[in-house]
């Protein structure tokens, strides 16, 4: 409770500061005060709402709404189902007079359409609409025809449900299927070719590293997943962090009253047998929803290193054979709990948790061969590392939010959320060094044993306001604070000496941000039928404050910066839509990037932090095509970069080991084009094709004494086939290729990866069976090399990716019809407000 009170008091004071600052550096502020100074003109508009399901009273989102006058059939106004299947469309008074005739029609993929003469006299509500199957062909239920990937403007909705290799295990198994997005071999997510991905739960973002995304991304069991939802080009609304997108990773309720649960048990069958499992309940009584999740998993994998350095000018070279067998536990929870205090007020909690913990022993045999010994008088030595590294990362987190929805249209939304995370991270590893003919001379033998545990504490509260304004038009503001601290230690021993090295290095970062967003739609009855526009403004101001134990850093000095972002989209008569947009977006440092403490990996390559890293600032581009009835796009993106975060290996001159590092370079041009194409070949066969192709540079005028000038074209593709074999058995098989690219200084070689699943329905959909083997082939492997100066290098890591997983999943539903004509609706959200 302290830390709440003392987060709001830091908000107030942020507050007050950001906008003597603002007043100083720009007429920020007066613009947002102009904004709300706005009336509300559109008192003669008339509103249509109302609730579209499927007839098992499950809501139907992206359903198209489309009002037109009669009888000559002009378009009045267009909208778009929310993820709780409700609309408002808004008709503007200059379009019909009062008491004319319209015809309201609803369409959704694999659904008969409706309509409905409506006489606007008045604002109306249509109540509930329950759309029926088209029905059965051949025994395939024609309803699986809605896509699995859905674009509108920038935005990607991707449907799990449609990829049966997305049903076994986390979230991480979900988002490796998602078109455009790959997971690299340290397990960070790339999308269109960048790192920098913002991951957000149900809208929240998740500032960790690596290491504790994928943890919290293991808590989540993918049979909770609902939808993904990419923006590469994400508004001012959202936090600017991110240099690459975002990715909101969207978690089922249950919209009517009843109970909806599941429990799925799966093992997956690699170099050990692993097992998960999960249960997951949504409860809707009337005003409360009630959904919790728990879930376990017991997970290992294999890891076959070789890794190779040359040193000037092949003097001398280290080759080391890393063996590693990774194991995993993990458990966790997730609830939450929504009650309707009335029809305009909503109240929540959310609580989630998991503790993971790693056992990973490594052995690291390191051959030091002296190639010149007119260069190295070295003697020919091999060095051997057995390390024990045990780690456990737990975290809890909390958040209480409210959302309002006044008579006028007008929305707020205020939460609040605190999390903390605290890790354990202990290594003790033994080296000895001897010749290589004479391994059983001992030249030194050593045991070190370090530990670097940390706490990361987040807490942050925001405050959105919405404004529905004149024919579809939508004013949002909004204001956020969010304070960090991060407090690492590090203790270090050698076997030879007695003494223990400590240090410490603590990190507090306090954000505060305001936005305003202001996005609209004009129809026309001529070949481009709506505009959508979108124009926002965001202020950052951060204030970063470090102290480092061993030494005096100078700590990064506070910065304020704005992010506009502009999108243009036009739609034509054919549905067609080509749209553009731009943004500005940061990327700051991770918490343990910063951190200056070295991570010994072996006795011949260890990781540093950097605690002089500053963010990175980004420009985005994007002009995007989407065609035949929303199943093709074709995306285009320039991605411009100042201060780009880059890992970098560098040279000890004493002792020849490497050291990793990541350091700021100069810049980095990024040029992408995806294209998404989903066809359906007959009744039974569809594919689902994503095709890249990505143009990265790297650039530093001056890089350890020498020009860095990196660059590379790479393509990828990646294929799923769907097939429908009956009504309750589906099979899929995909392939992934991807053509050499970069990573700064690391050229990574082309690889390719085809798996297979299967999935059969019993006792009507309740018990589903999934069985899937992954890399058929084992053709997946990391072959990474560097040539730059008088340092080469070469990485070969093999994983063991084929895997055979196999989960078995019961659903549990119950619960009553919907009553149409007692159905109440509540206002509707953002997203339907305006399309």
């Amino acid at each position: 409770m302290n830390k709440y009170l003392c987060g709001i008091l830091k908000f107030i004071w942020c507050y007050i500061r950001t906008i003597k600052i603002a007043k100083h550096e720009t007429n920020f502020f007066l613009i947002v005060l102009t904004f709300f100074c706005i009336k509300k003109v559109s008192s003669q508009n008339i509103e249509i709402e109302g609730n579209i399901l499927d007839k098992e009273n499950i809501p139907i989102e992206y359903a198209s709404v489309i009002a037109y006058k009669l009888p000559d059939s002009l378009l009045l106004g267009h909208a778009t189902t929310n993820e709780a299947g409700k609309f408002k469309l808004i008709i503007s008074a200059n379009k019909i007079k009062k008491g004319a005739t319209s015809l309201l029609k609803v369409d959704s993929y694999g659904f008969m359409p409706f309509s409905k003469e409506l006489i606007l006299d008045k604002d109306t509500n249509i109540g509930t609409v329950v759309l029926e199957d088209i029905g059965q062909l051949e025994e395939v239920v024609i309803r699986s025809e809605k896509k699995q990937v859905t674009i509108e403007g920038t935005e990607k909705s991707i449907d799990p449900s449609k990829n049966l290799l997305s049903q076994n295990g986390s979230a991480i198994e979900v988002l490796s299927q998602v078109p455009g997005v790959w997971i690299n071999r340290d397990g960070e997510l790339i999308l269109n070719g960048k790192k920098g991905v913002t991951v957000m739960i149900n809208g929240q973002p998740q500032i960790l590293n690596t290491e504790g995304l994928n943890a919290v991304l293991r808590s989540i069991d993918a049979q909770s997943v609902k939808n993904i939802l990419v923006n590469t080009l994400p508004s001012a609304k959202n936090d600017a962090t991110g240099a690459a997108g975002t990715i909101d990773i969207k978690i089922q309720e249950k919209q009517s009253n009843g109970i909806d649960s599941n429990v799925s048990l799966a093992t997956h069958f690699r170099n050990e047998t692993n097992l998960l499992g999960s249960w997951n309940m949504r409860v809707k009584q009337n005003k409360w929803y009630i959904g919790t999740s728990i879930g376990f998993s017991n997970t290992s994998r294999l890891l076959d290193v070789d890794n190779i350095f040359w040193y000037r000018n092949n003097g001398l070279e280290t080759d080391a054979d890393i063996i590693q067998n990774q194991g995993f536990r993990n458990k966790n929870f997730n609830s939450t709990i929504k009650y309707e205090v009335n029809d305009k007020n909503v109240i929540g909690l959310l609580v989630n948790g998991f503790d993971n913990k790693t056992e990973n022993p490594v052995v690291t045999t390191t051959h030091i061969r002296p190639i010149n010994s007119e260069v190295f008088h070295f003697a020919d030595s091999i060095s051997i590392t057995d390390s024990q590294n045990k780690e456990r990362l737990k975290s809890i987190s909390s958040g209480l939010f409210w959302k309002h929805d006044a008579e006028n249209g007008n929305s707020l939304y205020l939460s609040t959320d605190y999390s903390v995370y605290n890790k354990s991270f202990d290594v003790e590893a033994q080296t000895s060094l001897s010749l290589y003919d004479t391994p059983q001379n001992i030249l030194r033998d050593d045991v070190v044993n370090f530990s670097i545990p940390y706490d990361v504490s987040i807490f942050s509260s925001k405050l959105d306001y919405s404004i529905p304004l004149k024919e579809q038009h939508l004013l949002e503001l909004g204001v956020k604070y969010s304070n960090t601290e991060n407090n690492s230690r590090r203790e270090f021993s050698f076997s030879s000496s007695p003494e223990i090295s400590e240090s410490s290095f603590d990190y507090n970062e306090d954000i505060f941000s305001v936005f305003t967003n202001y996005s609209g739609q004009k129809n026309f009855d001529k070949n481009i039928t709506t505009v959508n526009y979108q124009l926002g403004l965001r202020l950052e101001h951060t204030n970063p404050d470090f102290n480092f134990s061993d030494s005096n850093l100078v700590t990064m000095s506070d910065y304020t910066r704005l992010f506009p972002s502009a999108n243009l989209s036009l739609v034509f008569k054919s549905n067609n839509a080509l749209t553009f947009g731009y943004n500005r977006r940061i990327q700051r440092p991770l918490y343990n990037e910063l951190s200056p403490f070295v991570y010994y990996l072996s006795d011949y390559i260890s990781r540093e932090g950097n605690a002089t890293l500053i963010p990175e600032d980004i420009h985005n581009f994007l002009v995007s095509y989407t065609f035949n009835k929303g199943k093709g796009n074709i995306e285009l993106n320039y991605s411009h970069t100042l201060d780009k975060i880059t890992q970098m290996p560098f040279q000890n001159a004493e002792d020849f080991s490497v050291i990793l590092q990541n350091v700021n370079i100069q810049k980095r041009q990024n040029f992408s084009a995806t294209g998404i194409f989903q066809n359906k070949i007959n009744h039974w066969w569809k594919i689902t094709n994503t095709i890249s192709g990505v143009f990265d540079r790297y650039y530093q005028d001056d890089f350890e004494g020498s020009s860095l000038d990196m660059n590379k074209l790479s393509v990828s593709c990646n294929v799923v086939n769907n097939f429908s074999i009956s009504k309750d058995l589906k099979a899929q098989i995909t392939g992934l290729y991807l053509s050499p690219f970069i990573d700064g200084l690391y050229e990574t070689s082309d690889y390719f990866m085809m798996s297979v699943g299967l999935k059969k329905s019993f006792l009507k959909d309740k018990l589903n069976l999934n069985l899937e083997l992954q890399d058929i082939f084992n053709t997946y492997k990391d072959d990474v090399n560097v040539n730059f100066n008088s340092l080469q290098s070469r990485f070969i890591q093999k994983i063991d990716t084929r895997i055979f997983k196999i989960s078995l999943t019961y659903n549990f539903k119950s619960g009553t019809k919907i009553n149409k004509a007692s159905e109440k609706q509540s206002n509707e959200s953002e997203k339907s407000r305006v399309n």
